[in-house]
């Protein structure tokens, strides 16, 4: 159970700090500067590591929690 529980913070966490990431990229960019959010993202190329880091946190999580979905311990 309790590997479940991190597993569905770590799935959590992960879209959170993802979304935010966006989000805090979208706001450097000055209104007009980029068509779209992919644009923006790929303007920078540290933004890319940071975001597949992001998505592999919440995947993990995802898989975490599902594995272990059924021990009823």
């Amino acid at each position: 159970m309790r590997r479940f529980i991190l597993g569905i913070c770590l799935f959590i966490g992960g879209i959170i700090c993802l979304s935010t990431w966006i989000l805090a990229s979208m706001l450097i960019i000055q209104p007009g500067g980029a068509r779209s959010v992919i644009g923006v993202l790929r303007s920078t190329g540290s933004n890319i590591p940071v975001i597949c880091f992001f998505a592999l946190i919440s995947v993990a999580g995802l898989i975490m929690a599902a594995c272990n979905l059924e021990d009823k311990k």
